[in-house]
């Protein structure tokens, strides 16, 4: 009878040791960005005339306000500068210290509205773009503080602590030589901001 109950005890403690379980489990979390938001103000530059190369490269300012003669100066009718000479601006809200991509699409011709023969050639450098950003040491972004790129290349910036950049766009017209007639001449950019890992 010793025997028989020694044996049950072993029984039991065995099947004590199987009766644990495990069972799997997901931890899941949602990392929400805020949009990004880029309000955009157009480029003007006017008076052009025939056979004239006007370069032109924003300052920083966040204003929009140029230099021609950090552009690539003027040349034709006496080098005179165009009355006219504002850079596309780009502010941009997100994520407060994120770093965004910027990516341009940018025309190379621009043709009259009203159909009219010739074209005003465009071109860019490495001074034809500025960004502003709290990267490039700026107390905000449109503080006047930032790094010159070639928009044809693209970039990265730093939004500031309140989720703010800016970015300016000029560049390099050229008029065509007793090609161009009198007219409004118009060309279509595209900008493309994305989230950047740091």
């Amino acid at each position: 009878m010793k025997y028989f109950l020694f044996v049950f005890a072993l029984l039991v403690v065995a099947t004590m040791a199987y009766a644990q379980q495990e069972a799997t489990f997901q931890i899941t979390a949602d990392i929400s960005a805020t949009p990004l938001l880029v309000v955009a103000t157009d480029m003007a530059i006017a008076p052009l005339y025939a056979g004239q190369t006007i370069g032109f490269a924003p300052v920083g300012a966040g204003d929009g306000t140029t230099d021609v003669s950090m552009g690539g100066g003027s040349t034709g009718l006496a080098g005179s500068a165009p009355a006219v000479c504002t850079a596309a601006t780009f502010a941009i809200t997100g994520d407060p210290g994120a770093r965004v991509s910027i990516e341009f699409s940018l025309p190379s011709i621009m043709l009259s509205d009203a159909g009219e023969p010739g074209a005003i050639h465009i071109s860019y450098n490495s001074t034809s773009a500025i960004v502003d950003d709290a990267a490039a040491g700026s107390a905000a972004a449109g503080a006047g503080v930032g790094t010159y790129f070639n928009p044809l290349n693209g970039t990265n910036l730093f939004l500031d602590g309140s989720g703010a950049g800016m970015v300016e766009l000029a560049g390099i017209f050229t008029v065509e030589p007793g090609s161009a007639p009198a007219a409004d001449y118009t060309a279509q950019g595209i900008v493309t901001v994305s989230y950047v890992a740091n």
